[in-house]
């Protein structure tokens, strides 16, 4: 095995936030520990800085230019979260092992897992379930992990409060996350509302920082809680959430049910929150609702109070609770701490992953799990091909323009390139037999709007295209992978041609047959 393995994150996104902490905390304990590490994203070019650190960073919207950087710095492992895209092309770029570290429950299993190699689970809800659906796999359960030298009582700065209008006798209710509509942050306003206005706590304030989406929802936040005037502080993400996460005196979370932009009403369900963590690990109290996996962090009336999801009186009286009895809010505090140290501490949660690492790229992983990529041979990507022109003399093609028009043209490029005398004949819709004009097509198939490109339904065309002994067949996918193309496999096997050939929207061949 290497000494140095080459390990890519691949992310949409890799500024701030839980995923890209978890990613920062691997790398920056094991970086030079017999790892190099490469950030990858094909969503975003914000880096947060720590990375740069860490790592090579690499951005790009075109897949070919990450297939290339992959290909190019021969990466041994490629791990991804919410990137189904990633996944694929490190599969297409030969990449030995890929891993998906799964999300919370609501997107855990929203992604193809295929190409898969190990699946890594952060809840054990998440981790049983995906045990039970991909048996094939390598399932792992690795809880996130909080470095409790850094997220500490220790390095509360006061000198903060200042700067923020807040005066030595506030009480800070705080809340630190994406401030998206799932995490019900209008109901935490309003909350905020109530204990000034009716429970006559004027010296209440509330700091709610993390990054936004450009969606309008921090500027629907900002009008709400304009009647509370400097009782609500809005703070951006930041590399150092610490130091602001420092002056809260309570932590809440109130994820529960709301509405999308769509105005769809949806119920989240938290997975284990990274913020809650640290802000325990802080010996800050928590209040919060019982959504999805919360309550395995705040043990109600132990390290904090947990509330039914949208039971806003419960988590105003709760909040009130902690603020008239601050010694109360210090008892959770500190068994807080203590359960995340005990529990989720970063260095068994990097010490886990670089086991994991390590034995995936073993002989004996082959042998304990030999059908992980099970279901994606029927797919056409596992084998490469290039023209071979000493084989052929003037062949002849049939292509099934079953991609889009770009990909189309290209191919009958490509086929001119190499064969200055093939025959290419085509099958496609009735609609698109004029769009051959001028393309050199010596023949053109068609089938009408009902037979949508299925077999029982094309069996007069494909006897046909039988009679004319095609050496090559040529299909195009716009897809990757070629995934909702199965119909189009379907005919491809029926059809006779001595190679059949895919071509993806990356202008790559496979060899079908």
């Amino acid at each position: 095995m290497k000494n140095n393995i080459r390990l890519a994150f691949i992310s949409s996104y890799f500024g701030i936030g839980g995923v890209p902490k978890t990613f920062l905390n691997i790398a920056s304990k094991l970086n030079g520990n017999g790892f190099s590490f490469h950030f990858i994203s094909p969503g975003s070019d914000e880096f947060q800085h720590k990375f740069e650190d860490s790592g090579e960073c690499f951005y790009s919207i075109d897949p070919r230019e990450i297939l290339n950087y992959l290909n190019k710095n021969k990466i041994d492992i490629a791990q991804t979260i919410n990137c189904e895209e990633g996944s694929y092309l490190a599969y297409l770029a030969g990449v030995p092992r890929i891993i998906e570290r799964q999300d919370g429950i609501t997107s855990a299993f929203a992604f193809d897992k295929t190409p898969i190699d190990c699946i890594i689970s952060s809840t054990y809800s998440v981790y049983k379930k995906t045990k039970e659906e991909f048996p094939h796999k390598k399932v792992e359960l690795i809880y996130n992990g909080v470095d409790t030298s850094v997220f500490s009582p220790d390095k509360v700065d006061q000198s903060i409060k200042e700067s923020l209008g807040i005066t030595p006798t506030d009480t800070i209710i705080g809340y630190c996350g994406r401030l998206s509509r799932e995490k019900c942050l209008d109901k935490l306003i309003y909350t905020v509302y109530q204990i000034i206005n009716e429970d006559k706590i004027s010296t209440v304030k509330l700091i709610i920082m993390g990054n936004h989406h450009n969606d309008g929802y921090l500027e629907y936040l900002k009008t709400i809680s304009a009647p509370l005037k400097d009782n609500v502080i809005f703070l951006d993400g930041n590399e150092t959430p610490e130091k602001f996460m420092g002056l809260f005196d309570i932590g809440v979370l109130c994820s529960g049910s709301y509405k999308d932009k769509s105005g769809n009403k949806k119920i989240t369900r938290e997975g284990l929150s990274n913020s809650i963590m640290e802000l325990m690990a802080m010996g800050i109290p928590i209040v919060a609702t019982d959504s999805g996996e919360t309550s395995s962090l705040v043990k109600d009336n132990q390290t904090g109070f947990v509330v039914a999801i949208n039971d806003l009186d419960s988590l105003r009286k709760k909040i009130v609770e902690l603020i008239k009895n601050p010694q109360i809010g210090k008892k959770f505090g500190e068994k807080g701490r203590e359960f995340i140290s005990d529990h989720f501490n970063i260095d068994s949660m990097v010490n886990h992953y670089e086991s994991l690492y390590r034995y995936i790229l073993k002989r004996q992983f082959i042998k304990d799990f030999p059908d992980t990529r099970k279901g994606i041979g029927w797919k056409y990507i596992t084998r490469p091909f290039e023209w071979n022109i000493h084989n052929i003399d003037s062949p002849s093609f049939l292509i099934l323009r079953s991609g889009n028009e770009k990909l189309f043209n290209h191919v009958i490029d490509d086929i001119r390139w190499h064969f200055r005398s093939a025959r290419i004949c085509v099958l496609c819709k009735d609609e698109h037999k004029n769009l051959h004009i001028g393309r050199n097509v010596a023949k053109t198939f068609t089938y009408g709007e009902t037979a949508l490109f299925e077999a029982g339904r094309m069996n007069g065309i494909i006897s046909d295209l039988n009679k004319e002994n095609f050496d090559c067949l040529i299909f195009l996918t716009n897809d990757l992978l070629g995934k909702g193309y199965g119909n189009i496999f379907e005919i491809a096997e029926k059809i006779d041609a001595s190679k059949k050939i895919a071509v993806n929207n990356l202008y790559k061949k496979y060899l079908f047959q």
